[in-house]
């Protein structure tokens, strides 16, 4: 299974703690693409786990991805996002900027979730966790289109995470062939220079400044 993704698009990562978000981001984006949660935290409290940085945390993810935005940057979410609330704001921020928002969200077994959690010595969470989170994404899969994302991938399963294959979808102009055509007579008239002499003929009155010539200054009415 493939998906493309526009090269200037807010990809938001959704699912349960131990869904795989992460690695899946590691695999698919590159390491400056990405904006994590936790990273987040850790960079405002030295600890990736403590809760109550996570305010702050995502005020620095926000101000993070604006800037990224800003510069027409593909940028990723790493967070569980997997409330509505949390989700509009990442939407408006892409609305801000232009970007296109993505959601890829990770429909995983919170049991299995809750496994792979155990393994990892800085997530001791209860089963009750994951389950809960899986809870609120499966209540809203079917709203993420009207909350206003605009390409959707949902996977069910590891086996649809590890199948997936990304590749990036270039914007990019689409010329008609009359479109062409009148970009190539006007590349030509350039470089032959016969622009100016037809943009004359075409605009009779219209003043075209040639090359370093300043344009005169606009005479005031009496």
């Amino acid at each position: 299974m493939k998906i493309s993704i526009p090269d200037f698009s807010l990809v938001v990562l959704i699912g349960p703690t131990g869904s795989g978000k992460s690695s899946f981001a590691r695999r698919h984006f590159c390491e400056t693409e990405i904006i994590s949660s936790d990273a987040c935290r850790a960079v405002v409290s030295d600890d990736e786990t403590d809760q109550s940085a996570t305010s702050d945390a995502f005020e620095l993810l926000h101000l993070t991805a604006g800037s990224r935005l800003r510069r027409r940057k593909l940028t990723v979410i790493d967070a569980t996002s997997v409330q509505q609330r949390d989700r509009a704001e990442l939407v408006q921020l892409a609305r801000q900027y232009h970007a296109l928002p993505v959601v890829l969200a990770l429909n995983i077994d919170p049991e299995l979730c809750h496994e792979r959690n155990k393994d990892r010595s800085n997530r001791d969470f209860s089963a009750d966790v994951p389950r809960k989170h899986a809870q609120a994404l499966r209540l809203g899969l079917r709203g993420l289109k009207k909350e206003g994302f605009r390409q959707i991938q949902i996977m069910n399963s590891p086996a649809e995470v590890d199948a997936l294959e990304r590749f990036a979808k270039r914007q990019q102009m689409r010329w008609s062939k009359r479109g062409a055509h009148l970009l190539l007579q006007t590349r030509t008239r350039v470089l032959d220079g016969t622009l100016r002499t037809k943009f004359e003929e075409w605009y009779p009155g219209l003043v075209v400044n040639a090359p370093n010539q300043q344009p005169e200054p606009m005479q005031m009415a009496a």
